[in-house]
């Protein structure tokens, strides 16, 4: 990984820990490219949206299917 890359994951993480260390109680919807590191995923409710309906969530909306 190179330097530049290093400080964005470290970003990315010390952004995602402050929400969950400030915003408990709040709901706060991301979209982004970015996924939090998986220790952080039991400190908040994380929603993976894949894009595939056999796995997860589609997306943010739910597919109707008829």
């Amino acid at each position: 990984m190179e330097d530049g890359d290093e400080r964005v994951a470290d970003l990315t993480y010390a952004f995602y820990r402050d929400l969950c260390d400030n915003y408990q109680d709040s709901q706060i919807i991301l979209l982004d490219n970015r996924e939090p590191e998986e220790n952080l995923h039991s400190k908040m409710k994380y929603i993976h949206f894949s894009r595939n309906e056999k796995i997860g969530r589609y997306g943010f909306f739910p597919v109707v299917t008829k």
